[in-house]
């Protein structure tokens, strides 16, 4: 199952603002969260009501800068043999390939995962 979805590179989303570096472009880990987006989308409408993915594994190769006001399309590709592992491209409007790799998630119920998750804080 192929899916899309398309940003535009907001000053919220760069290096400098978010500290992994001192430019004025997109930052990698907005980048990883903006696949990890389109993954979990593509995934939502199959699950079973009361479940929902998280994010298990990233690999990322990020190739190109893009500049605030870019439009990037995050392409993702889900290997449904391999589980809930996808592999990406992100490209810009040139069509050029800013990023690609792989990324899993895990399906899990949210009221167990939850619970988990509150214990852990007390």
């Amino acid at each position: 199952m192929e899916s899309k979805k398309e940003f535009i590179v907001g000053q919220q989303d760069t290096a400098a603002v978010l500290g992994s570096g001192g430019l004025d472009v997109l930052a990698t880990p907005r980048l990883v969260a903006m696949v990890e987006n389109t993954c979990w989308e593509a995934l939502e409408p199959t699950l079973d009501k009361g479940f929902t993915t998280v994010g298990t594994k990233f690999s990322i190769n990020h190739l190109k800068p893009s500049p605030v006001g870019a439009t990037i399309t995050v392409l993702v590709q889900w290997e449904k043999e391999q589980g809930l592992q996808f592999h990406y491209q992100v490209i810009d409007a040139k069509q050029q390939i800013i990023a690609n790799g792989t990324h899993q998630r895990a399906a899990v119920e949210i009221s167990r995962f939850m619970k988990k998750v509150n214990e852990k804080q007390s």
